[in-house]
């Protein structure tokens, strides 16, 4: 049965301050033509794994499809922009048993029906544009680490892999994704660009009985300074940002022994140009974890090169990422917010960026054709032995912190290694707006994931993936 059609309160409340706005301006909506565009998009993939097992009785092997149909509509005028977003989604078997990785949090977080639907407002919002700034109220995608474009193809595009939905993501991998209601803004210059939101994430991701609901005692907010590409330093961009995410959901409370309250500071660099790059990226975290305080770090460092040999290019990347843990009277592990994980820590997701040292290799193949192949191995290692093994891409619903802990029955891990993981993706484009995905993954436990997995430690995964997009009344 389709269900969540939810239009919140603070939705309304966020409309509204836009409507005012609009109201209160000089625009002459009224008799001005708006430019309007409609558009599709559909998404199937069916997923088959042979997870890791900590419990004999729990099912190793298991498959599933996800389906999911967006309609997106856009209607602009010279300094009004509405957009707006009507999606149903569904998953076909999903595990009533499953031993590990992503198939069991589907099951659980719908409270073990494998066949789970949705049909609901994804996104409806409304912007005030000028020429260097704009103003959007309403449900909305975040655009965290990807505010501005560098005007670099090469930059461009690792500021979306790499850098965007570190922390505050969409989580568009699995089936419902997670979007915000609130309030989004910007301000640029030639050199300078200024990025600010308060949003209310909602209830979604891997949730579709709850999907669009707000979860009302959650709340992030979030401000970014960006040094645009060349305007501070050759070749560069300088990025600082800050966000206060403050969470007393009772799956919070239960997890930490009380409110979340954490403070994080960040930079980031990027320098590089059409054929080569380098990203630094630091965050320093601060606040209450419940009872405790808390006091956190991260940091990543990776470079990559791009080189044509006669009709193929490859992309070489290689880098290194590293999240705090710690086990004792302050809350010293990392926290990761609200993340789109799956596009940095291992497809496979395994692994949340909390007590987490990844190094990584990456190599993508293209022909300036219709195919890419990307090819991805890494090492995955505890900080902190005493600390946990964490998995989870952030909060999804009100009744569960959206990170699960794992650790030894013994308290403490007797090894570092958790393993590592060879990924391969390829895809293929197609006429008439169709695109042909798949691929997978391995995963070879290591001695601190075999403490935890006891049955077996190693794990893999394969997907296979159609996609249709297109506008609609158009040729």
């Amino acid at each position: 049965m389709l269900r969540n059609l939810a239009a919140p309160s603070f939705l309304g409340r966020a409309l509204s301050v836009t409507l005012l706005l609009l109201l209160t301006s000089s625009v002459p909506l009224a008799g001005e033509a708006p430019d309007t565009e409609f558009s599709y998009s559909l998404r199937l993939r069916h997923e088959l794994f042979d997870t890791p097992a900590g419990n004999p009785a729990a099912d190793r092997s298991f498959d599933f499809g996800n389906g999911r149909l967006r309609l997106v509509g856009d209607i602009a005028w010279e300094r009004v922009e509405i957009h707006g977003v009507l999606q149903g989604a569904a998953s076909f078997g999903l595990p009533e048993n499953g031993a590990f990785g992503i198939g069991p949090v589907y099951t659980a977080a719908n409270g073990g029906e494998t066949d789970p639907d949705q049909f609901g407002l994804a996104e409806l919002s409304v912007a005030f544009v000028g020429d260097e700034y704009e103003v959007r109220a309403g449900r909305q995608r975040s655009t965290a680490g990807f505010e501005t474009k560098t005007g670099v193809q090469h930059l461009d595009g690792i500021k979306k892999r790499r850098l965007a939905e570190r922390l505050v993501g969409n989580w568009d991998w699995v089936n419902v994704g997670r979007r915000y209601d609130g309030l989004s803004a910007f301000w640029e210059s030639d050199t300078v660009h200024l990025a600010g939101y308060a949003y209310r994430p909602l209830a979604g991701g891997v949730n579709y009985e709850d999907a669009f609901d707000q979860l009302d005692d959650l709340t992030v907010v979030g401000a970014t300074v960006t040094g645009k590409y060349g305007g501070w330093l050759p070749s560069s961009e300088l990025r600082f940002y800050g966000i206060q995410y403050e969470d007393d959901r009772p799956g919070a409370r239960a997890a930490s022994g009380g409110e979340l309250s954490i403070t994080t500071l960040g930079a980031s660099a990027l320098w590089g140009g059409d054929d080569r790059d380098l990203l630094i990226w630091s965050a320093f975290q601060s606040g209450d974890w419940g009872v405790s305080d808390h006091q956190a770090f991260a940091f990543l460092v990776e470079g990559g090169r791009k080189l044509a040999l006669e009709k193929v290019t490859w992309t070489l990347r290689a880098g290194l990422a590293q999240a705090s843990g710690g086990a004792g009277d302050d809350h010293e592990t990392f926290f990761n917010l609200l993340p789109t994980n799956h596009k940095f820590y291992g497809s496979l997701d395994y692994s949340a960026f909390q007590n987490l040292r990844d190094v990584y290799l990456e190599g993508l193949v293209t022909t300036g054709g219709p195919w890419k192949l990307r090819l991805a191995g890494h090492l995955f290692e505890l900080v902190d032995r005493d600390d946990a093994w964490y998995g989870g891409s952030g909060a999804f619903d009100e009744a569960r912190l959206g990170f699960a802990a794992r650790r030894p029955g013994g308290g403490s891990f007797r090894g570092e290694n958790i393993g590592s993981e060879l990924d391969l993706d390829f895809s293929y484009k197609l006429p008439k707006g169709f695109t042909l995905a798949a691929g997978g993954g391995f995963f070879f436990g290591g001695d601190a994931a075999e403490e935890i997995l006891v049955e077996e430690a190693d794990g893999s995964w394969a997907y296979l993936q159609v996609s249709w997009s297109g506008k609609l009344g158009g040729d």
